[in-house]
């Protein structure tokens, strides 16, 4: 048996909250390290301008030392294109590289500072949907796959009565639409208990509670409670935070941006971003219809478990890196050949 596939997995800190950190602590803890040797390299662990500057060139070193087979590294919005590019660009070019995108936006993040070091020395492009691919795809040089995220749909499953509330899993970051929510509940006839996780301050409401940042168990019991789950999001990629609603049996309304609708296929309502009157009337009536209620939640839990379980992801991952790896070899192969 030959020496397990050394592959450093670049990108935020695994122990923060949020989609991508998400994904790198799945992975952490799927990959048999018999076959992979997975190797974190941190390039954000939180904090300011300044602390963030000194991670990003601490990570420049790790990455250096860690002497990869292959690199594959997770590329987010805005300042995340650039942080990863400078990495990208200090690498050998006998190492392949993986982008795994995470765009909320992929439209800006093309045109971000960085990405043409990305989209030509990448190796292989992940996206999270065909809505992202599509996007990206003409301006890769390499091919481009969708992986969409996946969700442990154990630790996120139904159980419980749910209550009348809703649900807003997104905090204060003006792009998950919060503003939108308040506005159409407060237009319902009778409007019911709203609780918000995630970061941030939130606006002072009646009826409307923070919950603050969550971890995975008190998550998972937000979801299993609410009566209905919204995202009303503005601009977004795949959300993590869908699939965990799925998988729990919420149902759910949400906007129909980025790879949302693909996700959800006919397990959820869904509503144009922004529009407060389409939001207050897709809550309005999912809240009369227990029927409907049970209907989608039944939906999202069987398309959460069908299409979006993590073994599934993994073994694509692992052939994926492991023919990235093989491809790079024959490529310097045929090179020396021809210079002979």
């Amino acid at each position: 048996m030959g020496q397990p596939l050394r592959v450093a997995l670049v990108g935020p800190s695994p122990e923060l909250v949020g989609g991508v950190a998400t994904v790198s602590r799945q992975l952490l803890d799927a990959v048999d390290p018999g076959r992979v040797q997975l190797i974190p390299i941190v390039t954000m662990a939180g904090g300011g301008k300044a602390s963030k500057a000194v991670r990003a060139m601490s990570a420049l070193a790790e990455l250096a030392a860690a002497a990869p087979d292959l690199v594959h590294v997770h590329v987010a919005d805005g300042a995340s294109v650039l942080r990863k590019a400078a990495l990208i660009r200090s690498l050998g070019a006998e190492v392949p590289v993986v982008a795994h995108l995470h765009f909320a936006d992929a439209d800006a993040a093309v045109r971000a500072p960085g990405w043409s070091v990305v989209a030509e020395r990448a190796d292989r492009v992940l996206a999270l949907s065909q809505a992202m691919a599509a996007v990206v795809g003409p301006r890769c040089n390499g091919p481009v796959e969708v992986l969409a995220n996946v969700v442990d749909v154990e630790a996120f499953s139904p159980g419980g009565a749910r209550d009348g509330s809703l649900l807003h899993v997104g905090g204060a970051d003006p792009r998950k639409g919060l503003s939108v929510l308040l506005e159409a509940r407060a237009d319902l006839d009778e409007p019911p208990p709203l609780s918000v996780a995630g970061a941030g301050p939130i606006p002072a409401a009646p009826g409307v509670t923070s919950l603050g940042v969550l971890g995975p168990a008190d998550l998972a019991q937000a979801y299993r409670r609410a009566g209905v789950v919204c995202f009303p999001s503005l601009a977004e990629g795949a959300p993590m935070a869908v699939l965990e609603a799925m998988a729990c049996g919420c149902p759910i309304v949400a906007s129909e941006v980025g790879g949302v609708a693909e996700m959800v296929g006919g397990g959820a309502l869904l509503v144009p971003p922004g529009n407060v009157p389409a939001l207050q009337a897709a809550l309005s009536a999912l809240l009369a219809d227990p029927n409907l209620r049970a209907e989608l939640g039944q939906r999202a839990r069987t398309r959460a478990v069908a299409r979006y379980g993590l073994a599934g992801q993994v073994e694509r991952l692992l052939s994926l890196w492991s023919d990235a790896v093989n491809s790079r070899a024959t490529s310097r192969t045929n090179l020396t050949s021809s210079t002979r």
